[in-house]
């Protein structure tokens, strides 16, 4: 939402009431390639999928012009494995010079600064780029030598440009839950990024050993949230919101936030432009419409609460300040 005006922000919201109302998503993750040169141990996705179908760019238009969702992200897999996706970038950004909103989903580990510079004038909006340790830790989690000295050198040169528009990402998971705060303060003191943290869902790898569980785990996860939220209230650029973290609490104490709205709030898109609910459910559709009766219907997962559900699963007010006026007032101070 960083550099643009208040009227396109009122666009924006507009557009996301009238989704709200017409059931259509707000959000809608494109899984432009499922191949990726990491190999996490919180993901079930890993290394070169052979023969992997890959729809063209103008599939994934169609689909968003179709459903017109405000947040067009591009992810995978590391959607930078893709040859053509500054095309895909400039495909979604024909559409419209504020919407979609297009984020841009990676590792970051094959960005270069010459590369963010040629998706940022395709039309990327914002930038994800994980983050699962403060150090060195994290290339060990990714399997990737060098990847952290990477970030510590490419995130501040694109951040140095002014645009606001780096947000680090973190999983929240049982092996990082003592350097929450402290992967905040890099991407935030260190990196002048902004930070937003995940939770880790057993439905990605079938294995609940990366999740919290014991009281003892359960009672450091609520120190450091408490900590991100003190944070955050003294300005921190952390773009969860008190009861989305409030929210995660309450997922890893029960692995169950009911009432998941797939299909109607968001949804994914895989590789070769089929449609499921999300990345952890493969039931593929052609359609939302064929989605939300042979799915969404019945759906009775809540054994997720990734920033794409969450984000979009808010009430009408708490969308409203989100968008609008803390964006405002975001504007306003710095006047």
């Amino acid at each position: 939402m960083n550099g643009i005006s208040i009227n396109s922000a009122l666009n924006i919201a507009g557009r996301g009431i009238r989704n709200i109302f017409g059931k259509k998503p707000l959000a809608i993750s494109f899984e432009i390639i499922h191949s990726c040169n990491a190999n996490c141990a919180h993901c079930d996705k890993e290394g070169f999928i052979e023969d992997e179908e890959l729809a063209p760019p103008e599939k994934f238009v169609q689909i968003y012009d179709d459903l017109k969702p405000i947040f067009a992200q591009i992810s995978g897999g590391e959607p930078l494995l893709r040859e053509d996706v500054v095309d895909i970038v400039k495909k979604f950004r024909s559409r419209g010079k504020v919407l979609p909103v297009i984020v841009f989903v990676s590792n970051a580990a094959l960005l270069t600064f010459e590369k963010y510079k040629e998706l940022h004038a395709a039309g990327v909006n914002q930038y994800s780029f994980s983050l699962d340790m403060p150090d060195e830790r994290h290339d060990e989690n990714r399997q990737i030598p060098g990847l952290f000295s990477h970030l510590s050198e490419l995130v501040p040169k694109i951040t140095a440009e002014g645009n606001k528009n780096v947000t680090m990402i973190c999983a929240i998971r049982k092996e990082n839950l003592p350097y929450l705060s402290e992967i905040a303060d890099t991407a935030i003191s260190k990196w002048n990024a902004n930070m937003i943290f995940s939770s880790y869902t057993q439905l990605r790898t079938g294995d609940a050993v990366h999740s919290p569980q014991s009281p003892e785990e359960l009672n450091l996860l609520e120190q450091q949230i408490d900590r991100l939220i003190e944070m955050k209230r003294q300005g921190a650029p952390i773009v969860n919101s008190e009861s989305m973290f409030r929210g995660m609490i309450r997922f890893f104490k029960t692995n169950d936030i009911p009432n998941c709205r797939t299909g109607y709030r968001h949804l994914v898109v895989n590789p070769d432009g089929s449609l499921v609910p999300c990345a952890m459910h493969q039931v593929r559709f052609q359609t939302q419409k064929d989605l939300i009766e042979n799915f969404t219907k019945t759906n009775d997962c809540g054994a997720c609460y990734v920033p794409l559900r969450a984000n979009t699963e808010k009430t009408l007010k708490q969308y409203w300040q989100d968008m609008v006026v803390a964006y405002a007032k975001q504007q306003f101070s710095r006047a």
